[in-house]
């Protein structure tokens, strides 16, 4: 079935071209008009029962709204039209929500000559009830919104693994001290309360900060996340400008990114971070000027015509239909082949990781036996449990590039 739509997809394609190439035809294309898309949700914090109004400003360069346009938002896979509302200026929708979690909404505005826009956030509907503090000597929590979950206290050179919500992935902490409670707390935030220079364009961001856990406590802290593809070309940003901005109360950097990989829909960065609000933005390429088309038809009018091609044409035809048929099967034959030996290596490297997990709780158990913590044989202890903690982390590292390179999808496992 996708063979035969690649296929009538490239005929369709180069016989319409064909056809298009009138007799002394001089085509110039018009470019797109500018277009802005700015979204917005009330309440900025929701409980059960409440009704949210989403806000779409769908305007053009001059900053006057563009009207009679199609908009939609979708909502956690459903898909609901906006309607522009004179009093707010602006495209609306109200919804009442009944269960408490968090709400991923996108919404799409498109309209013929113009740019058409897609913008996404998320908000958190929650009871009355605040989540959980720590100040039990035994547990560590991760709290997100309103859900949280708990894991045991955390000995020196310990790993606390965190998934995150979103296009930031998992947040990877390394302590150098032990951690035996307090909290880690995530949210994430929307593009209207955060800064960024005029001429860049928001893509998400992410409000990360530590309760009763010192950062002397820390050793050092990653953050894992990915860029979309589609939102780099539907807003024509230089990827080579896209970047983390670290906010603190007392001040503001960016961070350097190190690529990880790519597949077709993503693209996959880290960074070495501390604890505080991460925005992810980047900048536009330079406006390309207007191209203008000119098309000079040759002296037989029939060359054109959709039924009677002539004969170079049929020839260029079957020339893209062939190619395309060996670049398919070439590459899907290859990438099978490729995704089964990562596959293969990463349940090795599972195993090997099952095993430092083994000796280092086992060196663990050894180490809290230990009467005396002063002497030369404690510190190469120590010392070893280090050691093991940092083949944990290269390997858990090395699981992770697989899976995003190949796009497989991870084991999960529950934390006790």
């Amino acid at each position: 079935m996708k063979k035969a739509i690649l296929i009538g997809v490239i005929a369709f394609f180069m016989i319409s071209l064909a056809s298009a190439a009138n007799v002394g035809a001089s085509l110039t294309v018009p470019p797109l008009n500018n277009s802005t898309l700015t979204i917005s949700y009330s309440p900025s914090s929701p409980q059960i029962g409440a009704y949210v109004t989403f806000k779409a400003d769908y305007e053009n360069e001059n900053g006057t709204d563009i009207q009679n346009a199609m908009v939609t938002i979708d909502i956690g896979g459903q898909v609901y039209n906006m309607t522009y509302n004179p009093s707010l200026s602006a495209y609306a929708f109200k919804k009442q929500f009944n269960s408490e979690g968090t709400y991923f909404f996108t919404i799409n505005a498109t309209k013929i000559g113009y740019h058409s826009k897609s913008e996404s956030s998320s908000f958190s509907v929650t009871k009355k009830d605040d989540v959980p503090y720590s100040d039990s000597p035994s547990y560590i929590y991760i709290n997100y919104g309103n859900q949280s979950e708990r894991l045991h206290a955390v000995p020196p050179y310990g790993i606390i693994n965190i998934s995150l919500p979103g296009n930031f992935q998992r947040l990877i902490i390394t302590n150098k001290l032990q951690i035996t409670y307090g909290n880690v707390n995530i949210n994430l935030c929307k593009n209207d309360t955060v800064d960024i220079p005029k001429k860049s364009i928001f893509y998400d961001c992410i409000s990360i900060n530590l309760y009763k856990i010192k950062n002397t406590q820390i050793e050092n802290s990653t953050i894992y996340f990915k860029v979309s593809k589609e939102w780099i070309d539907v807003n024509k940003i230089n990827e080579s400008s896209i970047r983390l901005l670290e906010i603190s109360k007392n001040s503001t950097k960016t961070i350097t990114l190190t690529p990880l990989n790519e597949d077709s829909k993503f693209r996959y960065y880290y960074a070495n971070v501390n604890f505080s609000d991460f925005i992810i933005y980047g900048d536009k390429l330079p406006e390309n000027e207007t191209t203008n088309i000119t098309v000079t038809s040759q002296s037989h009018a029939q060359c054109y015509s959709i039924f009677s091609l002539c004969w170079y044409w049929w020839i260029l035809i079957g020339t893209v239909i062939v190619g395309s048929y060996i670049v398919y099967f070439k590459t899907e034959e290859t990438s099978e082949e490729e995704k089964k030996k990562a596959q293969s290596k990463i349940n090795r490297l599972n195993t090997k990781l099952e095993i430092l997990h083994k000796e280092a709780k086992k060196l663990e158990k050894n180490i809290k036996k230990t009467k005396n913590h002063k002497g030369k044989s404690f510190g190469t202890k120590i010392k070893k449990l280090k050691e093991l903690h940092e083949k944990i982390r290269d390997t858990r590292d090395e699981i992770v590039e697989l899976e995003h390179k190949y796009n497989i999808k991870p084991k999960t496992t529950k934390r006790k």
